[in-house]
């Protein structure tokens, strides 16, 4: 009899252990589960975001859908209308003039770059590595090309940039040796970028800042948009290279304002045409290891990381440059960042992030006609 009693009561503190354990868990679980967040919520997380990273630096912030500016915010003085240097954002400009010019026919992708680099530097290059001489103008526009990084090269002597130099001296202050055959690989150059500079000028006979406000400032009357050759006063950001060594690659200057209707012109089409954005956004990819390199013509691509969207994007850095521009083409939304903060990396994550919270709050609109 005392031992049914000892089950009995056991059986009971093991329900009542049990009720208690679930009601527990139903109660944390629903704790865990956060309430959406309000629109208004969302964009306030977003100008903490943008405050606490960029800090006590000048920056301006700007993301627009549809042509409904969505955010924006200012830090320290600066406003949409701040002209900062943009460091390789240059380098989807450049990409879209050359691209521009090559749905005119008046280029071809196919072109082999070597034919347009100055003499010297190409017999010098031939001789080192006969693989130059197969190298195409989409190559060094999507990184695929194998030339090593003039700017980030253990060849390059110290300060060797903060002087002027000739195209000649430039080039031949890296290996001539490819990193690898061409298309063999993706790696990041520099180098290809002041090639793309190169070539535009001796095809086109004008100069590279002369072609960007040709085929892009003054269609789209960007006020505050440019090419320097030397720092300006009126320009914030700094370079430790002298400004016209990175024709093509790092020297041009904008502001948030500009970058949002230079984006918006690609939705609208005012710059190319379905098909050709097609082909600049068409992904090269390399994985290893825990990460993978994603390249168009003059953009990094990221697939379906916004709404189960494609994700297309750049960054810019320089001594004291970090920028930012990203858009969803699908959902005709844009992003830019212009600031004189230094070494602010990991753009990329934090506007898919951005992006992803204003969608989720209601902030943005899923279908733009």
């Amino acid at each position: 009899m005392h031992i049914f009693a000892s089950r009995r009561g056991l059986g009971f503190l093991l329900v009542l252990a049990c009720v208690t354990a679930c009601e527990a868990l139903r109660v944390g679980s629903a704790q865990a589960a956060p309430a959406p967040k309000t629109c208004d919520a969302a964009l306030a997380q977003v100008r903490q975001d943008f405050q606490k990273v960029y800090g006590p630096a000048q920056a301006s912030f700007r993301v627009e859908q549809g042509g409904k500016l969505i955010f924006s915010a200012d830090l320290n003085g600066a406003d949409s209308r701040t002209r900062f240097l943009l460091g390789s954002i240059t380098k989807p400009m450049a990409a879209i003039v050359t691209l521009m010019h090559a749905s005119r026919g008046e280029l071809k992708l196919d072109r082999r770059i070597l034919q347009d680099l100055p003499t010297d530097f190409h017999n010098d290059a031939r001789a080192a590595d006969p693989r130059w001489e197969t190298i195409t103008l989409a190559q060094v526009l999507n990184h695929s090309a194998g030339i090593v990084d003039y700017l980030n090269a253990s060849s390059m002597p110290d300060g060797y940039l903060s002087k002027k130099r000739s195209a000649v001296e430039i080039l031949r202050s890296v290996p001539t040796q490819l990193a690898f055959a061409p298309s063999e690989k993706l790696r990041y150059s520099n180098t290809g970028y002041y090639i793309v500079g190169r070539v535009l000028e001796r095809q086109l006979a004008r100069d590279f800042a002369d072609l960007l406000q040709e085929e892009v400032v003054r269609p789209l009357q960007l006020q505050d948009t440019g090419v320097l050759r030397q720092q300006a006063m009126d320009v914030l950001g700094d370079s430790s290279i002298y400004l016209e060594n990175m024709m093509a690659v790092g020297n041009a200057y904008s502001t948030s304002h500009d970058l949002i209707r230079w984006l918006k012109a690609l939705d609208d089409e005012s710059l190319l045409s379905h098909d050709w954005k097609k082909r600049m956004w068409s992904q090269l990819s390399e994985c290893g290891g825990d990460s993978c390199q994603n390249y168009g013509l003059g953009f990094s691509l990221r697939s379906k990381w916004v709404q189960g969207q494609d994700f297309v994007a750049h960054e810019g850095h320089l001594r004291n440059v970090s920028a930012l521009v990203a858009k969803v083409p699908a959902l005709k939304l844009n992003l830019a960042i212009v600031s004189n903060a230094p070494g602010i990396y990991g753009g990329f994550a934090r506007a898919r992030d951005w992006f992803n919270g204003l969608a989720d709050a209601g902030c943005l609109a899923s279908v733009i006609p």
